[in-house]
């Protein structure tokens, strides 16, 4: 299992799409499952993504977070801690 870790500054109250690339080195296609895990519970924080990913073999594609922050005046950066 690889982990990564990301953080960035999103405004509150709009919704941020989040690109992370996959990779799949085998000469095969891969289908991935996504496991979003988190260490803190934030409540203030929505994650969503797909449950899996396809992707061919010897190249790369881009799964896309959703990410959206419910708390914080509109437009203001919120801070977003993903590992």
């Amino acid at each position: 299992m690889l982990h990564a870790q990301v953080e960035r500054q999103i405004s509150s109250k709009a919704a941020h799409v989040e690109v992370l690339q996959v990779n799949n080195w085998a000469s095969t296609p891969q289908r991935f499952a996504v496991s979003i895990e988190r260490k803190q519970a934030d409540k203030a924080t929505s994650l969503q993504g797909a449950q899996y990913i396809d992707v061919p073999a010897l190249s790369a594609k881009d799964f896309k977070l959703n990410v959206y922050r419910w708390v914080g005046k509109p437009g203001r950066p919120g801070r977003w801690k993903g590992e």
